[in-house]
């Protein structure tokens, strides 16, 4: 892995940290996006259930391969609950991460995670209304080997865009599947087999 800067450090520290976390309000909104299948995704797709959003890029050397695998095991722990729990990795590069690359990179975590790319513009707006920060490292144009500094939590959003929890980046898996389970996701509602 590759080692970061002291700033870099510094910066990650404070995107990781939430704004707020468990408060009930609502979060999001309407979008429409393409998945790693080529497929259209709106925001209505997962209105009536809750979705666990993590925001990266498939280039990411360090933060990124980690958090989804944390994601998979995740669900994986969630058992049967898992059914009722949406997780989808937007990405913060739609520039590189086309949906073929998406679906490339996803091949190596949990198939249930939808990879969600669209328009510069388009991803810019979900991010700010996640409240999700992202920045381009490089400010050269034609550099392709750019790296972009995210913020590193997951999310919980449950039925109708309300902020759950947030789960800060390295938080171990059974320790999120647990809080989750506490949330209440038991409860929510099953996901039907067309948005699998």
């Amino acid at each position: 892995m590759k080692a970061f800067a002291p700033w870099s450090l510094l910066l990650l520290l404070l995107i990781t940290l939430p704004a707020a976390a468990q408060d009930g309000s609502t979060i999001g909104g309407a979008f429409s996006l393409v998945d790693q299948h080529g497929r259209t995704v709106t925001d209505r797709e997962f209105a009536d259930r809750h979705t666990l959003l993590f925001f990266g890029y498939t280039f990411c050397p360090d933060v990124c391969p980690p958090s989804l695998q944390i994601m998979s095991e995740v669900m994986e722990r969630l058992g049967s609950d898992a059914e009722r729990v949406q997780p989808l990795f937007v990405t913060v590069d739609p520039e590189r991460d086309t949906p073929e690359r998406m679906k490339e990179y996803l091949e190596n975590f949990d198939p249930r995670i939808l990879g969600l790319s669209g328009t510069p513009s388009m991803i810019e707006a979900m991010a700010k209304a996640y409240r999700i920060k992202a920045y381009r490292r490089s400010l050269n144009p034609n550099d392709l080997s750019y790296l972009m500094d995210h913020t590193t939590s997951m999310i919980l959003v449950g039925p109708g865009g309300v902020l759950l929890d947030r789960f800060g980046y390295g938080l171990r898996a059974d320790v999120i599947a647990e809080r989750i389970r506490k949330i209440g996701v038991r409860q929510g509602p099953r996901m039907n087999s067309a948005s699998q």
